[in-house]
This record gives C-alpha cells, sequence and structure tokens, in this order.
C-alpha cells in the first residue's frame, strides 16, 4: 500500500461521499475538483480517483489538501464552505513551529512538534479521550480526534474553538505551538503521500511527504 492510501484511515469515504480535493500552486492559483461517489462503481474508485488527481497536482508543485468533515450530498458547488459541511467527523489539532514559515521546517522544530504532539495526546487520554490517529504533516504534527458526528453549527464550532485555545494556552512554547485558527467546520487538510512544498527547501530544511505515523 502507497501512503497515499492511508488518506483513509483518517478521512471518512463512503458510498454516499462527496469529496473535495484543492491543489494549491506556489504563484497562488488554487485547483478545486469535487468527486461524487454516485459516479463511481465503489468507494474504492472514489477513493482512487481523488489519489490520482491528488498526485498529478502535487507532482506538478502543487500543495494538495483535502476537506476534513464529510460535504453534504446535495452539494453542486466548485469549492465546499461551512455552510456545506453534513456534520463534524473530526477534529484536529494542528500543531507547528512559531514565526515565519517562508522555508520547510527544520528536523529540530519538527522533533519538537511531535514532543508536544506526545505530550497532548497523553494529556487527553488522561481525561478519557481515546487515541488519535498521529500524522507527520510535512512541517509539524497532526492529532486527529473521532468526533460523533456533531452538527456543524455555531455552537461546535465555539466548542472547538475553546479546545484549541484551552490547549495552546496550556502547552504553546517558544518553538512550537497549536494552530488556534482550524476550528471551521470547512477545514482542509494536508493529503497524506503528497509532498508539502513551503517555502524554498535547502539541505537543513528539505521538503517532506506527509505521512501516517499511527
Amino acid at each position: 500500500m502507497t501512503e497515499i492510501a492511508n488518506n483513509w484511515k483518517v478521512i471518512d469515504a463512503d458510498d454516499d461521499s462527496v469529496l473535495e480535493l484543492r491543489a494549491i500552486y506556489p504563484n497562488g492559483n488554487a485547483h478545486s475538483e469535487i468527486f461524487y461517489a454516485h459516479k463511481f462503481q465503489s468507494t474504492l474508485g472514489l477513493q482512487v480517483a481523488l489519489q490520482h488527481s491528488a498526485e498529478r497536482h502535487n507532482n506538478r508543485g502543487a500543495n494538495c489538501y483535502q476537506m476534513m468533515n464529510p460535504i453534504k450530498p446535495e452539494f453542486l458547488g466548485r469549492s465546499a464552505g461551512d455552510k456545506d459541511i453534513a456534520a463534524r467527523t473530526l477534529l484536529l489539532i494542528d500543531i507547528d513551529r512559531v514565526g515565519k514559515k517562508e522555508h520547510p521546517a527544520s528536523d529540530d522544530e519538527l522533533e519538537a512538534a511531535e514532543e508536544l504532539a506526545d505530550v497532548v495526546a497523553t494529556y487527553l487520554a488522561l481525561r478519557g479521550w481515546c487515541a488519535p490517529r498521529k500524522v507527520m504533516s510535512g512541517n509539524g504534527y497532526h492529532l486527529y480526534y473521532r468526533l460523533d458526528r456533531l452538527e456543524a453549527n455555531g455552537e461546535s464550532r465555539d466548542l472547538i474553538r475553546s479546545l484549541l485555545n484551552l490547549l495552546a494556552d496550556k502547552f504553546d512554547n517558544g518553538t512550537v505551538q497549536i494552530d488556534r485558527s482550524v476550528f471551521n467546520a470547512s477545514r482542509i487538510t494536508k493529503v497524506l503521500g503528497t509532498v508539502a512544498r513551503k517555502g524554498e527547501e535547502t539541505e537543513e530544511r528539505p521538503y517532506r511527504t506527509a505521512r501516517l505515523i499511527q
């Protein structure tokens, strides 16, 4: 199995799914592609179609993202927004380095992000939370927690925003921090198996492929 297929260990896809791939190029141009499950003979066909599109755009230099939460089956637009999300099924805790991000992360910064991710996961486990999916995003670490299909409304938005702020206030340090801004329902997230190309790479700050850790 290639790494890109691990997306489906994090992101839901079934016979009713509508998936969005968003490819963002260095010049700022963005391309969104919508995949409807009913147009494919199987869920696997749906998944493979998104994977192939992500690989094609990534090979051309784009950073590739997908919609984290499920899109309403009746969606007909070009790019989904908060009003188009059927429910919240995932909570994302995004840990990245502090400061300007003109170049990829260094190995030390990436290690610090993983250390903080493990601290946060332990803190939540001690309070009864289930184990998350842990992802190396290319320049930091993501923790994905399963949610019981929370309604995608203002109440759930404010609840998740409050949680991210609480964790950031408790655990941010001078090297890495928790992203407080990833509370919106239509959050996009890195496609696993694609290269994160943020700024210019150097020997000490290389581009890396996003991958599932556990």
